[in-house]
């Protein structure tokens, strides 16, 4: 037996439930339009974005050996507007190389520094911590390269990470932890590569040294 008896009923019942939920319904609707829209912007944001800042890149590459004033004027306008995507990291390691060829020290440090401020990207995080460490060594600045690397850890990047802490202890005249994060720094690397031979003459240079 239906709940409603006449249709008059059914009316008069579906009346009072629009007129006690039709601002929701209509509300609903309207976000979910909105939603609809706001995801589809949102998504031709991104789009727009990235292939503005693909164009900035290549210009900036372009300028790097061309002209380096406007590739840094370059740099400055991607980070700027699209910091958010992986051009602006790029552009910005590209220019602390620039800086490391031109023994700007400070100035590669601090493109390095914005990628570890601004890119979301781990592997990006970890290229700059490492060459960040680097040029700290390289300056004599031992505790900021402690710093740099602190805790970091990667299975990717583990070779490099070893490395580096064998360059700190060496430094610091502690030469069997040297040794010990060289050889972890050999594990997984072939054995005919350049960066092997590397790593071990380091560890025959120690073993020299003693």
């Amino acid at each position: 037996m239906d709940i409603h008896q006449t249709e008059e009923e059914q009316v008069e019942a579906i009346k009072k439930w629009w007129k006690e939920n039709g601002t929701s319904v209509i509300i609903g609707v309207a976000l979910g339009i909105g939603a609809i829209f706001g995801v589809r912007y949102w998504f031709d944001y991104q789009k727009t974005q990235t292939q503005q800042a693909s164009a900035l890149y290549a210009a900036v590459l372009e300028n790097l050996a061309a002209d380096k004033m406007k590739a840094e004027a370059l740099a400055s306008e991607m980070a700027k507007n699209y910091a958010s995507t992986p051009y602006a990291t790029l552009t910005a390691l590209n220019l602390a190389k620039l800086k490391v060829d031109n023994k700007d020290i400070k100035a590669a440090q601090t493109y390095l520094q914005w990628v570890l401020d601004n890119s979301s990207e781990e592997g990006f995080q970890h290229v700059a911590s490492i060459r960040l460490a680097r040029l700290y060594i390289e300056e004599g600045n031992i505790e900021q390269a402690e710093i740099a690397i602190k805790g970091k850890k990667s299975e990717g990047f583990d070779s490099q990470y070893n490395e580096l802490r064998g360059d700190l202890f060496m430094v610091k005249g502690e030469h069997v932890q040297a040794v010990e994060n060289y050889r972890l720094a050999l594990t997984g690397v072939q054995s005919n590569s350049p960066r092997y031979q590397f790593l071990q003459m380091k560890i025959d240079d120690l073993a020299v040294a003693k």
